[in-house]
């Protein structure tokens, strides 16, 4: 359970359970808090896409996340970063 102190809007937050079989998928769009529990063997995949549609908030991040967990995340921020996508 969430600490109202540490996440004042979890209040609001709606919770859906998913119960996928063989063949479904479940798209998660990105920015959504989730959490995964497999129940049996699962083959799962993942991605986080940036264009220019999000590409100053995912630098935003990554710089955030460099601030917080060091030398590498900044790296990775600095590289992105150098990158031209026009």
């Amino acid at each position: 359970d969430a600490e109202p102190s540490e996440h004042p809007l979890a209040c609001l937050a709606r919770r859906w359970e998913v119960d996928l079989g063989p063949g479904e998928v479940l798209y998660v769009p990105g920015g959504c808090p989730h959490h995964v529990r497999n129940l049996d063997e699962t083959v799962s995949f993942a991605g986080n896409y940036v264009d220019e549609t999000n590409l100053e908030r995912a630098l935003e991040d990554m710089r955030l996340m460099g601030l917080k967990q060091g030398a590498q995340m900044m790296e990775s921020y600095r590289a992105v970063d150098e990158v031209d996508f026009e």
